[in-house]
């Protein structure tokens, strides 16, 4: 009797938990931001965004002690787990403290505005108990009990937004918006260290800088990643609001509040490749170091699904921008629809790219995101301040966003062809491509629609396509079911 591979059930499942919850979070989330972008006017939301985006320049320092390592490390090898989680921790303690030092003199400037500074240092504190929680996450992805994962971030993002809703009814301000996080965040590091110490393993303070070294070093590579990343998703608000503001003061400001509000719209959309990534990464892992074939296999299916979801994401995104514009950020802020519509389609690139990372980092080659990352910035930047910030203003930004992930994507998806059957992934992108421009035309004679009808319609004429085309087998649409039918092997 033949033998069924479980594999890609099981990762449909724990994605589905990490689906569900980065699902409510980005949710709650686009509902902090609503409310964020209602009460400070878009003055004031340009200072919103410059204040994470100013801090989130600084947390590479803490992210040099990656999680990913952690899972890779665990998921391959849990005699060991102890000793590895309390050498990420301690190092995440310790890089921390230098962060929280080093925004603390990058933000002398700002001593004269006190609602901005106080902004700045709760925001700072409240990101150092954010990525501490993450050290505890990787172990429940590690040991591949992602259920646990959904409950701590669904409890901090309810926290938030209960606390967002109470500092605007007392009027506490920029500052208050910040402060409500750093106590949320902190909780929920709570509820984390809670249930990784009485279902898993504890954490504790390590001495063996051998292993630190060790991991430090693995990590660095992805460290450097996310602070590239970082600096070309954020570096565009804090430069074009500093510009702007040495110019004419408060035209920064403005600039920044068009930019922000889709920035982080679409962030919200990689509640999609985070679930999926966090419950592939522990199986890449283990295929990669003892089963080869068979993490070919799983890396193909895997990036089928990616490229599927991502081109339909985009082909929404960018058909109901102006929809989806004044239902979450208000009709003041109109402005940001076309900016919002070219993020739409760095969705394509930013979905593959997390993908790809994951995967290279399975094969132990992730500095080839690094050099991807490193080229795509040095050509962004310049060419976003040389050309495109002077002729489009803040849509630039989003070009020159467009233009360092797409390179990213070329050079990571040549690193990876020798794991894929290049004519079966060409055809395969073909028919998807098919299916986005079937799906694009159909929403553009529905434009006047409202996005509650047009959207779903447009996701079953994608979803029929792609049926049609039989881009999919068997296996992995029975994943899929699995996705949605998680909830009957919920084990709490």
């Amino acid at each position: 009797m033949a033998v069924i591979d479980q594999r890609p059930r099981r990762i449909a499942v724990n994605s589905g938990y990490l689906l569900i919850a980065y699902i409510v979070e980005a949710l709650l989330g686009i509902v902090v931001l609503s409310l964020a972008a209602r009460y400070l006017s878009q003055a004031g939301f340009g200072r919103y965004g410059y204040v994470i985006s100013f801090i989130e320049l600084f947390i590479m320092l803490t992210e040099l002690s990656n999680s990913r390592v952690l899972v890779r490390e665990v998921a391959s090898d849990q005699t060991h787990a102890r000793q590895h989680l309390a050498g990420v921790w301690t190092l995440r303690w310790v890089l921390s403290v230098v962060m929280v030092a080093a925004v603390l003199l990058a933000a002398q400037g700002h001593y004269a505005d006190p609602q901005l500074w106080w902004a700045i240092l709760f925001f700072a504190v409240g990101q150092v108990f954010s990525n501490l929680t993450e050290v505890f996450t990787a172990v429940f992805r590690a040991y591949q009990q992602m259920q646990y994962q959904a409950f701590t971030v669904i409890f901090g993002q309810a926290l938030i937004v209960i606390l967002t809703f109470v500092a605007i009814g007392l009027d506490w301000g920029l500052a208050g918006l910040f402060g409500v996080r750093l106590i949320a965040n902190f909780l929920r590091l709570l509820a984390g260290w809670y249930l990784s110490r009485k279902r898993f393993i504890k954490e504790s303070i390590s001495t063996d800088w051998r292993s630190m070294w060790y991991l430090l070093k693995e990590s660095f590579p992805l460290g450097f990643n996310m602070f590239v990343r970082r600096f070309i998703w954020r570096g565009g608000i804090v430069m074009l609001t500093t510009i702007l503001n040495a110019k004419a003061p408060g035209q920064g400001d403005l600039a920044a509040g068009l930019l922000y509000g889709p920035i982080r719209l679409v962030e919200q959309m990689r509640i999609v490749p985070s679930a999926l990534i966090g419950a592939i990464l522990p199986v890449f892992a283990q295929q990669a170091r003892m089963q080869p074939q068979k993490f070919k296999r799983t890396l193909a299916q895997s990036l089928k699904l990616f490229i599927a979801i991502s081109l339909l994401l985009a082909v929404l995104m960018t058909a109901l921008a102006q929809q989806i514009t004044d239902l979450v950020l208000g009709r003041g802020l109109a402005g940001a629809s076309a900016i919002l519509a070219v993020f739409g389609w760095i969705i394509l690139f930013t979905f593959s790219n997390q993908f790809f990372e994951a995967a290279l980092l399975a094969v132990g080659r992730q500095w080839v995101v690094a050099v991807g990352l490193g080229i795509g910035f040095a050509v962004g930047a310049v060419v976003t301040w040389v050309y495109l910030v002077p002729m489009f203003a803040a849509v630039g930004v989003a070009y020159g966003i467009m233009l360092s992930e797409g390179i990213v994507f070329v050079i990571s998806m040549i690193a990876l062809l020798p794991y894929l059957d290049k004519r079966e992934m060409g055809l395969v992108t073909v028919k998807m491509a098919l299916a986005s421009a079937v799906t694009a035309g159909f929403l553009s004679l529905l434009s006047h629609w409202t996005m509650f009808l047009t959207a779903p319609l447009g996701l079953l004429v994608y979803g029929a396509v792609l049926l049609l085309l039989r881009t999919f087998s068997a296996q992995e649409l029975e994943a899929a079911v699995a996705m949605v039918t998680f909830h009957k092997r919920l084990r709490w």
